[in-house]
């Protein structure tokens, strides 16, 4: 509740100064993607005060893109704005140097690298989608809006954030890069703005209940007042634990390995090594001990041609994983 300007709700890592996703009274909602592009400035305004001056002072979609307009940026962003008065949704894709607006006209998906036309040829854009993992993403987000029907809208969003699969039925893993849920989300919310309800994931990641708050309510009583719960049983807070607790001790081998520490690596791979824990990085541990350590280079190549049966989705990785099975 500003001195000057709209009440907004925020949700944001402690500490951080802004806001990241948020909704005002106005029922103006804003969420921001990281993005990249070659545009560089050294000087401008952070994203998060930007959305924040957003939610304190728009009361249309028109006034959040003017702020936008108006600001002076030194990264690329992407931010997804909604006004439930309107029922419209528009996406803006901002650098120092460009802005694009989109008004959406059907369902779309929204991952880290922008899709207007005039970032065409832009370089740090085009190895976001071909080297990193936002095109797995994407694509995986596609395939799901335009194959699955459901009752519920909020069933569907619910499923699409917490899905752990790969496009075009690619194997992978649990905990997958290409995944849109792969264990790694710090926050998850849905705004159904057909109800003015913004819920908000207890976590860990996408895995947890999303609690739901009226937002009319909530700003009337000065608190946050629930009104819905929608319970995401896909996976567990111990298996959630269990995996974060697996991956932790594959970078502390990787770690150990790079310092020749074989005995180390060799007693965190006893606690990896079980058929219930698939992950490329696992495999490539496997196949570098096994190269490093045990001189055997017969029972690496299976690790590394394992791993890379995993799509590991980043260019450098399977890049490196083809050039140790040559």
């Amino acid at each position: 509740f500003p001195d000057k300007g709209y009440p907004f709700l925020s949700v944001i890592w402690g500490g951080m100064v802004g806001a990241v996703t948020g909704i005002n009274q106005q029922g103006i909602f804003v969420a921001i993607n990281a993005a990249g592009s070659d545009d560089f400035a050294r000087i401008g305004t952070p994203t998060t005060i930007i959305v924040k001056n957003i939610l304190t002072h728009s009361k249309s979609l028109e006034e959040a893109i003017q702020i936008l307009e108006d600001s002076s940026v030194f990264i690329t962003d992407i931010f997804i704005m909604a006004d439930r008065k309107t029922n419209r949704v528009v996406v803006v894709e901002k650098s120092p140097a460009k802005m694009d607006v989109h008004f959406l006209k059907e369902s779309e998906v929204v991952a880290n690298h922008l899709q207007a036309k005039i970032w065409a040829g832009d370089i740090n854009n085009e190895n976001r989608k071909t080297n990193l993992t936002s095109e797995f993403r994407f694509k995986r987000g596609m395939e799901l809006i335009a194959a699955k029907t459901y009752a519920h809208p909020l069933e569907k969003t619910v499923d699409l954030l917490s899905d752990k699969n790969l496009y075009e039925k690619r194997q992978g893993h649990l905990g997958h890069r290409g995944a849109i849920d792969s264990l790694i989300a710090s926050q998850s919310v849905i705004y159904d703005m057909s109800k003015g309800v913004f819920y908000v994931n207890l976590g860990p990641g996408t895995s947890g209940k999303f609690l739901g708050y009226d937002m009319d309510k909530s700003f009337a009583k000065k608190y946050p007042v629930q009104v819905d719960e929608i319970r995401n049983l896909n996976m567990s807070e111990a298996e959630y634990g269990q995996w974060q607790k697996r991956m932790l001790t594959v970078t502390q081998a990787k770690q150990a390995l790079n310092s020749h520490k074989c005995d180390e690596v060799k007693a965190s791979i006893r606690q990896i090594n079980t058929p219930d824990f698939v992950h490329y990085d696992k495999e490539s541990l496997l196949g570098d001990y096994a190269a490093t350590c045990l001189k055997d280079l017969t029972q690496a190549r299976v690790h590394w041609t394992r791993a890379l049966s995993y799509n590991p989705p980043y260019v450098k990785q399977r890049n490196i994983l083809q050039e140790k099975l040559k």
